[in-house]
């Protein structure tokens, strides 16, 4: 399976200046896969310590963190030889606090043996205050779901389709109509890989639609039910502003709308009040957050207010599943409702595994919005997301009065240049960032 994390991690093990790693990411998005991959690809010998999986791992930081003790406690219990050839994993770190604090000590005293750190949770762990921070002292990889190209190539399609979608060679009708067919499977299959998986392998499409959904049910049952394992005090509260994300998200027939706090949890009427459960959901990687301005003045952090967002849904094959919505509305010739907004959610997503920070703009005491605003170096850059092919009015308004340097119209059209902006095919949003 290719995951463009690969070439990151080939990065990180080839530089001089290697940190230990710390890998961050939601639940089943990959990480333990990838870095057993990378392990075999790379011939290294994989010393695997998941602290969830067995409770006597946690012995090995007994009585000191120095990483020559660590390792000959590792070796003890594991029965392995950490040899020249070796990467320590440590999994599940949430579950052992004190295994990220040893990181330091291995980046200042061994960095010759390279550590990687991961877990589903640690972007709560590395908030906390009762863990000592590594700060400075590691490299970072954040891991998603997989995107459109990876889930691309795990179709095994024919090479035209990859270098149009990479924008190498021209698009023509056959393979953007082919594309689009791709693309409307991602946003029901999603790019999480036991579901990329059950697709790629279904004998049919029901039985991939009827295989996938059931696996994406699954999952969400289990991140639910990782709230009340992590988070017992809060998980109600967690679980249920999760929903209505996904219900926020399809409550308007053509556009996403911020946020809308008041009047879905009894005693819980603003942002204050649902603050820590969003911070939850953030750190754990399930969403997608896109503060909305009204100025856009560079830099675009200035602007922005933290109870003004729109929220998306980290997944859109599992946003689908969350709101129980069937393979076959995802049809051209369907006339089904809320095809805007899954889209929208879709670009979220591409452009956030660009680790591209979000911003949406709303004209005040207008219907004028435009779905993203990005920043480039000292640009910002207009995004509209138009599920069909007609007029982009909000973006033609915004460059009349904002006159940015780049523009892009992003819809199911084959795109080009049109009146100063570019129009790029949804599809390929992803390359929205780099305009």
């Amino acid at each position: 399976m290719f995951r463009t994390a690969m070439a990151s991690l080939e990065e990180w093990i080839g530089s001089k200046k290697r940190k230990s790693l710390i890998m961050k990411g939601a639940r089943q998005v990959g990480k333990t896969w990838l870095v057993r991959e990378f392990c075999r690809q790379q011939n290294l010998n994989l010393i695997e310590i998941n602290f969830e999986k067995q409770e006597i791992f946690k012995k090995i930081f007994d009585g000191s963190i120095e990483p020559h003790d660590v390792i000959q406690n590792i070796e003890v219990i594991t029965k392995q030889q950490v040899g020249k050839n070796a990467l320590i994993f440590f999994d599940e770190v949430q579950n052992c606090p004190i295994a990220l604090t040893s990181l330091k000590h291995f980046t200042e005293s061994l960095p010759s043996v390279p550590v990687v750190a991961a877990g589903s949770y640690l972007g709560l762990a590395l908030k906390s205050e009762t863990v000592s921070q590594p700060v400075g002292y590691v490299d970072e990889l954040c891991l998603y779901p997989m995107s459109f190209e990876e889930f691309l190539r795990a179709t095994n399609p024919h090479d035209a389709l990859i270098q149009v979608y990479l924008g190498e060679v021209k698009v023509n009708a056959a393979i953007h109509s082919e594309l689009l067919k791709l693309y409307r499977h991602f946003l029901f299959v999603g790019g999480m890989p036991e579901c990329v998986k059950t697709w790629v392998e279904a004998d049919s499409l029901l039985h991939g639609m009827n295989d996938v959904r059931r696996v994406q049910q699954t999952l969400l049952s289990r991140f639910k039910a990782d709230f009340s394992k992590y988070f017992a005090r809060d998980a109600f509260h967690i679980t249920r502003t999760w929903e209505l994300v996904a219900e926020q998200l399809t409550h308007d027939f053509s556009a996403v709308k911020r946020f809308q706090f008041k009047g879905h949890i009894p005693g819980k009427r603003d942002y204050r009040a649902f603050s820590d459960y969003f911070a939850c959901l953030s750190a754990c990687g399930l969403i997608h957050l896109s503060h909305v301005i009204n100025h856009p003045v560079y830099p675009l952090r200035t602007q922005k207010k933290d109870s003004l967002f729109k929220c998306y849904y980290f997944d859109t094959g599992l946003l689908l599943a969350e709101i129980d919505y069937d393979f076959d509305l995802l049809s051209p010739n369907s006339d089904a409702i809320f095809k805007g907004p899954i889209a929208e959610n879709f670009v979220a997503c591409e452009l956030s595994k660009r680790n591209t920070v979000l911003y949406s703009y709303i004209k005040q005491n207008s219907t004028a919005e435009i779905e993203f605003l990005i920043q480039k170096r000292n640009h910002v850059i207009p995004i509209e997301v138009k599920n069909n092919s007609t007029k982009a009015k909000s973006l033609s308004f915004y460059m009349a009065e904002f006159t940015p340097e780049h523009a892009v119209k992003l819809s199911q059209s084959m795109g080009g240049e049109s009146s100063g902006f570019l129009h790029l095919p949804v599809y390929r949003a992803a390359f929205a960032a780099s305009s």
